[in-house]
């Protein structure tokens, strides 16, 4: 959950539904403007959280492990900078993140959240890091992936010869409590570990 709402907060925190049936991510710690949570039905094996470096506002990365049966898969949320000129900040920011995946290669790498990219060549982080996008993997285009208005802000790159996307749907939050102001993104991959 990415740029959480102060009702989001308490929802999280205090409803019987979240509390009885995940895990939840902290938010201590976190500025209220860009809080972010990873929440899971299943215990992490590890969960950290992580300083972004090259930032103008506290920011926050969420590392979340599990181990499915020795295939090991790793989650990390984040919402990087956001204003349009400071595409360098948020290439610098995602090569972080990267070469913390490079020294553990035995983890299958998620990087999901808003990255807040403003054109197409900012993927390119991502690319020369042989990092896929799951949005493109299976629909083959940009279309119908906007999170923000039609803009494909929010997004899922996966690194893995063990994991697949299987299906992906942006999905939206018009009920309350308001989450965020974008919508959501439901994605589902499955082990294609023999």
């Amino acid at each position: 959950i990415e740029e959480t709402t102060p009702q989001a907060q308490m929802y999280l925190e205090s409803h019987p539904i979240v509390q009885n049936n995940f895990y939840v991510s902290s938010l201590a710690g976190q500025q209220s403007m860009y809080k972010i949570a990873l929440l899971s039905k299943i215990p992490f094996s590890r969960l950290i959280m992580l300083d972004l470096p090259f930032k103008r506002a506290p920011r926050k990365a969420i590392w979340g492990e599990f181990n499915f049966q020795n295939n090991p898969l790793c989650f990390v949320a984040v919402h990087l900078e956001s204003d349009a000129n400071l595409e360098e900040i948020r290439a610098e920011q995602i090569k972080w993140i990267i070469e913390n995946f490079d020294n553990q290669k035995h983890i299958s790498p998620v990087i999901l959240g808003d990255f807040n990219f403003q054109d197409a060549d900012e993927e390119k982080t991502f690319i020369d890091a042989k990092f896929k996008d799951a949005w493109l993997e299976l629909k083959k285009s940009n279309t119908g992936g906007g999170t923000y208005g039609v803009m494909r802000l929010d997004r899922v790159y996966l690194r893995t010869d063990t994991w697949r996307p299987k299906h992906m749907e942006v999905i939206s939050n018009k009920k309350p409590p308001e989450i965020s102001d974008h919508k959501g993104l439901f994605v589902v991959l499955e082990s294609i570990k023999p």
